[in-house]
């Protein structure tokens, strides 16, 4: 696989998995602007970019999978945020050969040379995120996500990408 993108997506109730689980190398992905429960597992890619996610998950926020060895020479990691809700089996992880590491976030960083200005927070999110995706095959329509840990009864959310003042 090659020319892979993730961009500025929300995934609840399940983890995010790029890459094949059968000894395959994929060429190149680029993974940027997500927000995903249950954590990322990224596998054996020749290059990745993987910057400004909102990563939650309840044990192993984050996975970097080789079936041989640690494909790390093409790997760009920045400016993500990892939360961890509870961490009984490790912060992140690495498997490869055969073989898992379980990682603090510390160590993380060390073994594999990224995240080096990401953040780190045991616990979950409490930030208010409004994410609104104008359609860009349909003038007026977009897809709104509102992630509201603080559970708010009202959410103030700017149309005016979408919408022309006193439209419908």
């Amino acid at each position: 696989a090659e020319r892979i993108s993730v961009r500025d997506s929300v995934s609840l109730g399940g983890s995010s998995r790029l890459g094949y689980p059968w000894r395959t190398i994929s060429e190149d992905v680029v993974c940027s602007g997500n927000y995903t429960e249950w954590g990322l597992v990224v596998r054996d890619f020749r290059k990745a970019t993987v910057s400004r996610n909102t990563i939650v998950a309840e044990s192993t926020v984050v996975q970097m999978e080789g079936a041989q060895k640690l494909l790390l020479a093409g790997q760009r990691w920045s400016n993500n945020d990892y939360y961890v809700t509870d961490g009984r089996w490790g912060d992140c992880a690495i498997i490869a050969e055969g073989k898992s590491l379980g990682l603090t976030f510390a160590e993380w960083k060390i073994r594999t040379g990224q995240d080096s200005d990401s953040k780190f927070t045991k616990g979950t999110p409490s930030q208010l995120r409004v994410l609104l995706r104008p359609n860009a095959y349909e003038p007026g329509r977009a897809n709104l996500a509102i992630l509201n840990p603080a559970a708010l009864p009202q959410v103030e959310v700017d149309l005016s990408s979408v919408l022309k003042k006193g439209q419908a």
